[in-house]
């Protein structure tokens, strides 16, 4: 969750960590979500933009313009759209290059790479591969969609469950 000045970082409904920035992204940065689903671009390696290497099974992805946790929580066995979801990917939706945002909204993703269909833990799942030599880049897009532009005083949740398989190459 992101409250407009600090960072909470929830672990299956414990909080695990908090913080007032990340990679850079203070309160004092206009925030527009520019949404990579299983690849972190952040962090730069070796003064060269590289990603992160990183090789997991991604599920039910929800974007809200809200903070939904505040104190500890029991996590959904699946999320299902409301007035504040944003998008909503359950990785069972759509064909090909297209990742479905089951939200209603349209905020359609789009395959960089050829990530993979796996199993989840609530159905399909997306299976991303990415490492730093960028010699393998299997990941979600979402570029920058108006829905996702918070601004600098905005709050929201990205919920998620991930399967970690490898972080490094």
């Amino acid at each position: 969750t992101w409250d407009a000045t600090n960072w909470t970082l929830w672990i299956n409904g414990k909080r695990a960590g908090r913080g007032n920035s990340h990679y850079g992204w203070s309160n004092a940065v206009n925030k527009s979500f520019a949404a990579k689903l299983g690849v972190d671009w952040g962090v730069p390696i070796d003064n060269a933009q590289r990603c992160q290497p990183f090789e997991g099974v991604l599920d039910d992805i929800r974007i809200s313009k809200t903070i939904r946790y505040s104190s500890e929580f029991t996590p959904a066995t699946r999320f299902e759209p409301d007035k504040d979801t944003i998008a909503l990917y359950h990785f069972d939706e759509g064909s090909g290059d297209v990742l479905k945002d089951s939200s209603g909204n349209g905020v359609n993703a789009s395959t960089v790479g050829s990530p993979t269909l796996d199993t989840g833990l609530f159905g399909g799942a997306g299976h991303v591969l990415t490492k730093k030599d960028g010699s393998q880049n299997n990941y979600y897009t979402l570029g920058y969609p108006a829905g996702l532009k918070f601004g600098s005083d905005a709050s929201f949740t990205v919920s998620f469950w991930v399967k970690v398989i490898a972080q490094a190459d």
